[in-house]
């Protein structure tokens, strides 16, 4: 067991593993060279916490193999690549996935014998290729295919791989690439088709244990040369009450394998919301089958994930708590429609849920009633306007995928002395005083390749705010930071200020570092912008100031104790990096901004 606490392990030539090890922010490794290999020898490399810092980095042009090793905790947002970098997986490679949601943007081939474990939601934005015999193994949760032709399976000839106790979402015609001479195969696994019917015309597909397809209005369709092998299972398709199918030209049912329409399997009892499985083997990786409402007055825990639409509904008749236990709530097209009702003065908190494509139109609330999506939701929005407050509490995740959600009149907000808000890949609209804020002094608002854009003045007054990857601020209006919290760009992140926006510096308490560049690699981007601060002064190191276009600064400075200053003055490792475009301008409107850099 590695037990060295060493601050960098640097490599540029050939590794060879002699024990398990562990890599994080504080024990991370540099890879340098080309055509380099990392051999495990079977060992395990664990991606420590926290969950979105550095653990290793791919110098320029960098190109490593990894091979028979087991990745356990992996998180491809704690490996950064440099320009040109790759790192690929050969022979015997294990890689468990961390607990938390992945967004994997990167072109991957799987060399030989892949063997693939979800902890978590798994969102792909390009293309994996299977180059041997592979797994992957969803472990219940979702490996989401997008809405691009870039995220797609593809396997090589003559191989297979196996998709086990995985849920499929987006599933469309461009997704795989299978030629004739190889197999999908799929066990316990649910796919959920996309935007339009889907066709696979190629490769063989082996069900040979019940698995369950969700069509809703589309059709799948087995064609062409495939051929769709189903051996003494029943694969199910739930059309939603809507009029999709599955349907082959080319099926060979083993040993009374066949398709089942999931409502041949079903007899419920309305009145006492009982479901009785006439097959056992209807158990699709505990999909929900009922075909009756959900109705719930008290709290409860939910075993199964649920398929909500207009005809398939949720009714709260009381005060609820609805712990998921880590099962998906997914809310069906139509887009229009209400799919869950809760009753007047009655709230519905979600909790340890995955609730997808989520909008306030799929959702009526009576008079003084309202919807907390509690720790550890994960809400995967549409688009579109707010109708109704967005409470949170606990920890609560919103993936949006590039969604646009408007607050309005409306406000997005954690409660609770820690609660905190998480914006993945989503931008907030109509950003006015305090309608998107944190309540307790302990909470973060945490933005990940997210986009603020204002429509009024306002402030941030509680808790921090924490900034990964590429996050902008924008619209002609001013957000005055002034919690005794931290404003943080985090390590290789930037936060750009943009389109006339004005950030005040105005903590509560007279201290000038609580706005900060954590590292060297943390970028402020100021893309014209005013930068303000008042007599507390403000201190940035560390880091980068990208000047691009016009931008100002002004501070309420009389003596250097009050000044904007850059550095620290006694260490060059705080020294800020300041580059200014072709044409950039950062000029003064009032006060003193100090540079005091160090030599080094």
């Amino acid at each position: 067991q590695d037990s060295q606490k060493i601050a960098n392990l640097a490599y540029s030539a050939n590794v060879t593993m002699t024990y398990n090890s562990e890599i994080s922010p504080q024990h991370k490794i540099t890879l340098s060279g080309t055509s380099k290999t990392f051999d495990g020898q079977g060992h395990t490399l664990k991606f420590a916490e926290p969950a979105s810092d550095i653990c290793a980095t791919a110098e320029t042009s960098a190109t490593w193999t990894l091979s028979n090793i087991i990745l356990d905790q992996y998180d491809p947002a704690k490996i950064y690549l440099r320009t040109g970098a790759a790192l690929n997986f050969g022979d015997e490679v294990t890689v468990k996935y961390s607990s938390v949601t992945h967004t994997d943007t990167k072109a991957r081939t799987w060399s030989g014998n892949a063997d693939i474990h979800l902890g978590a939601k798994l969102s792909l934005g390009a293309a994996w290729t299977f180059n041997d015999d592979s797994v992957i193994d969803g472990h219940g949760y979702e490996l989401a295919l997008g809405d691009t032709e870039a995220a797609r399976l593809v396997i090589a000839a003559g191989k297979t791989l196996v998709l086990k106790d995985v849920v499929l979402t987006e599933l469309r015609t461009d997704n795989f690439t299978i030629p004739a001479d190889s197999t999908l195969t799929f066990s316990t696994s649910t796919i959920h088709l996309g935007s339009s019917s889907v066709a696979i015309d190629a490769g063989r597909i082996w069900v040979g244990t019940p698995c369950g397809v969700i069509t809703g209005a589309r059709n799948l369709v087995f064609g062409g040369t495939s051929k769709l092998v189903i051996d003494n299972t029943t694969l199910w398709y739930d059309e939603l009450g809507q009029a999709g199918a599955v349907t082959s030209s080319a099926t060979n049912f083993k040993n009374n394998g066949r398709i089942g329409k999931k409502t041949e399997a079903i007899s419920g009892d309305t009145g006492a919301l009982e479901v009785r499985i006439a097959k056992a083997e209807v158990k699709i990786g505990s999909i929900d089958h009922t075909l009756v409402p959900h109705v719930y007055s008290e709290g409860t825990t939910l075993t199964f994930d649920a398929s909500l639409s207009p005809q398939h509904t949720m009714h709260i008749t009381g005060d609820c708590e609805l712990d998921c236990n880590g099962h998906k709530i997914f809310f069906a097209e139509p887009s229009t429609g209400v799919s869950l009702t809760v009753d007047a003065g009655y709230s519905l908190t979600f909790k340890n849920a995955v609730i997808e494509n989520f909008s306030d139109s799929k959702t009526t609330l009576g008079s003084g009633s309202d919807i907390t999506f509690g720790d550890n939701a994960r809400v995967y929005p549409t688009s579109g306007a707010l109708t109704s407050h967005w409470l949170c509490s606990g920890t609560t995740y919103f993936f949006g995928d590039g969604a646009i959600l408007d607050l309005g009149s409306y406000t997005m907000r954690s409660s609770g002395a820690s609660g905190s808000i998480v914006l993945d890949n989503i931008k907030i609209e109509g950003l006015s005083t305090q309608n998107l804020r944190v309540d307790g002094s302990s909470g973060t608002l945490t933005l990940r390749n997210a986009e603020l854009s204002l429509d009024a003045h306002s402030a941030f007054d509680t808790g921090g705010i924490a900034v990964y990857g590429d996050s902008t601020l924008t619209g002609s209006k001013q957000l005055s930071f002034g919690s005794s919290g931290q404003l943080i760009i985090k390590d290789h992140s930037e936060l750009k200020l943009s389109d006339g926006m004005t950030l005040k510096y105005a903590p509560s308490t007279a201290e000038k570092d609580r706005f900060s560049l954590e590292t060297a690699t943390s970028k402020l981007v100021l893309d014209g912008c005013t930068l303000k601060c008042t007599a507390t002064a403000a201190q940035l190191t560390k880091g980068i100031i990208d000047v691009r276009n016009e931008n100002f600064f002004e501070c309420e400075a009389d003596v250097l104790a009050e000044a904007i200053e850059l550095g620290d003055g006694s260490s060059a490792s705080n020294n800020v990096s300041v580059k200014i475009r072709p044409g950039a301008t950062l000029d003064a409107k009032s006060g003193i901004l100090w540079d005091r850099s160090v030599a080094a």
